[in-house]
């Protein structure tokens, strides 16, 4: 028998430790509910749980800021609800106006309401707030960017920047040519009516090559008379009209067009002007009875589209601002505009060999550029140069650090890109307001409303004094009402969304919050069942103790 070590009671006094440990840490689990309440219970779990707890109240935030978003546009709709009452009214005046059962005096008085309500139309336009945001005068809506010639200064992002973050838009309204089909549209006013005349760009050979300018109408008015007469003929016939041929003639590089019933003549000038091919503008409109519009000043990429901001623009209109690993580079590329000339192909896709050149150009100008950048920021914040190789039709810029893509199409599809754009084009840029409508970045979605004033709408001039200037006002009226109309369609559209949008962010939520509380939570019956398990080990290792500690006073009964 040994005395100077008590083996049994230190080995009852560890598991007494180990039992009252255990019983301590389920008394805390089942007070706090929590099966995890510090690293040390589950370290993993413990941080899988905290991203979740994350992305739930984030989950639960954007559905709230949802809710703000449909509040918002409720209040653009209804203010656009009166917008559009005013004008219904403004109509009435218009058609009352236009009878001649009313004297100079009346149409006096009908135009004075009529100003009035323009002043309402602008008033509500200026006044309507959402928590201090103004939401129908245009500083949300999609912002125009236009250099000397209209030509956009764009932004694109090349590396940590999803391609969601790229917001460039082109507005092609007024660029018709050069489609994937070779042809150019252009809109002729015939007699009062608006024809719409599709030419057939390979029947005009200084188009073949997609590099020669119109300089001269030779061999071209008997193509271009043919053209026309067809669209008359397929207007008439769609609309039960009988509008006359029109007869057209060339003389020192001019297209004349001549109505077939008012004898009045519109002059189409073939241009050539330095290899931007002016393809129909109009030089003399003649009288109403015959007007060209809708092609005015469509170019090739002698402007340099949209990789150069345009042909002889300097300073800040010529330049381009990329995103590069996050940091903006800013590019002036007016010394780029010579190679850009080389994308003067008006009907058949960019070729790669031409491109090339440019992609070199833009390389040194961007890496340049990345250079000086680099030299005033510390070198954490420094960023790679980047590479710009020609693919498909494309520029394709690659970052240096994560080898992250982004590119610059020219392709006959996207005319805007592969024409320089059109003298009354301009380029949308950002603008809007996002909705954050998820947990993380990027997951927004982009809102505009659009100007909802009466210089907008086009009804600021409008004088209904006069019988004529009131059947105008009818016209223009009712484009206005046709705006108010696509914009509070797309509000309603936008509200619809949102509201899907809040019942899936619920739904996710309720999953994720789910799965959360499988990892953090504990599971009462079992940690219960545990408990009572410590609790009964600890109290039979403090008996064994007083148990194992009476051992050793068994050698006195030697001494006896």
């Amino acid at each position: 028998m040994r005395i100077n070590h008590n083996i049994a009671a230190l080995n009852t006094y560890r598991q007494l430790n180990s039992a009252s440990g255990a019983q301590s840490k389920s008394m805390e689990k089942l007070s706090s509910g929590l099966r995890i309440n510090r690293a040390g219970d589950d370290a993993a779990g413990l941080a899988i749980s905290e991203k979740m707890r994350g992305q739930i109240r984030g989950l639960d935030q954007a559905s709230r800021n949802a809710q703000d978003g449909i509040s918002m546009l409720q209040t653009a709709e209804g203010a656009l609800n009166e917008t559009h009452s005013i004008l219904q009214r403004m109509r009435e005046l218009g058609v009352q106006s236009s009878n001649d059962t009313n004297t100079d005096a009346d149409r006096t008085s009908i135009n004075t309401e009529i100003s009035q309500l323009k002043e309402e139309i602008d008033r509500i336009g200026n006044t309507t707030e959402f928590n201090t945001k103004k939401l129908i005068d245009g500083s949300i809506g999609a912002k125009k960017v236009a250099g000397a010639d209209n030509a956009a200064v764009m932004g694109i992002a090349v590396g940590k920047e999803t391609a969601a973050s790229v917001d460039i838009t082109i507005d092609t309204t007024q660029i018709d040519a050069a489609t994937a089909g070779n042809t150019a549209t252009s809109t002729l006013k015939i007699d009062g009516a608006n024809i719409d005349v599709t030419f057939d760009l390979v029947s005009y050979q200084a188009f073949s090559d997609g590099l020669g300018a119109l300089s001269d109408g030779a061999g071209y008015a008997a193509k271009m008379q043919e053209d026309i007469n067809a669209a008359i003929d397929k207007y008439n016939k769609a609309n039960d009209t009988k509008i006359a041929s029109v007869t057209v003639s060339e003389a020192a590089g001019d297209i004349t067009i001549k109505s077939g019933s008012t004898g009045s003549t519109s002059t189409v000038d073939f241009l050539d002007d330095g290899g931007a091919n002016d393809i129909f503008g109009t030089t003399g409109v003649g009288t109403d009875a015959t007007s060209a519009t809708g092609s005015e000043g469509v170019y090739s990429a002698g402007g340099a589209g949209a990789v150069a901001a345009a042909k002889g623009l300097t300073g800040e209109a010529a330049k381009m601002t990329f995103t590069v690993d996050g940091k903006e580079i800013s590019i002036d590329l007016s010394d780029n505009v010579a190679g850009t000339n080389n994308f003067q192909t008006a009907t058949t896709a960019a070729e790669n060999g031409d491109m090339g050149e440019v992609a070199t150009a833009l390389q040194t100008d961007f890496n340049t550029a990345i250079a000086n950048y680099n030299a005033t920021v510390p070198t954490s914040e420094q960023v790679e140069n980047v590479t710009i190789s020609v693919k498909d039709g494309s520029f394709v810029i690659e970052s240096g650090s994560d080898k992250a893509t982004s590119s610059i199409k020219f392709d006959n599809s996207e005319a805007a890109h592969l024409l320089g754009l059109a003298k009354q084009s301009s380029a949308t840029q950002g603008g809007g307001v996002d909705f954050q409508i998820g947990a993380n970045q990027t997951q927004t979605m982009k809102v505009t409303v659009e100007d909802m004033r009466t210089d907008a709408l086009g009804v600021k001039d409008i004088d209904l004094s006069t019988k004529e200037g009131a059947q105008e006002a009818v016209t223009k009226i009712n484009d206005a009402i046709e705006k108010v109309s696509t914009q509070r369609s797309n509000l309603g559209a936008f509200q619809n969304r949102l509201e899907h949008t809040i019942n899936n962010l619920g739904t996710s939520s309720e999953n994720l919050t789910a799965a959360e509380s499988r990892v953090r939570d504990v599971d009462m019956a079992k940690e219960m069942m545990e408990q009572t398990k410590n609790s009964i080990l600890s109290q039979a290792a403090q008996a064994m103790l007083a148990q194992a500690n009476q051992q050793p006073q068994g050698v006195l009964q030697l001494l006896r």
